[in-house]
């Protein structure tokens, strides 16, 4: 129960100085494992050329999630938000 609400709390009271402390570690973070994260999915991408014949597409039509859906997501959350302090 307090592994799940305390933390939940204690970054809801001090958003912002937690926000300022973690931003700088995570973009490090960040920074340290672009390369890795890069690497592998040059690697998976000649992989898949390799056994299937396939190209990796990084297409707009491929995402998941566009534009237009990621901002009605959002405004749906805060639309939801507000309805939930009301």
């Amino acid at each position: 129960v307090f592994a799940e609400f305390l933390p939940k709390t204690v970054f809801r009271l001090r958003s912002n100085l937690f926000l300022k402390v973690f931003a700088v570690p995570v973009f490090l973070f960040y920074l340290l494992f672009f390369p890795l994260s890069y690497f592998s999915v040059w690697l998976g991408g000649i992989l898949l050329r390799l056994f299937t014949g396939k190209k990796l597409e990084n297409k707009e039509e491929n995402r998941a999630f566009g534009k237009i859906d990621l901002n009605n997501l959002i405004e749906e959350g805060e639309t939801g938000a507000q309805e939930e302090e009301e």
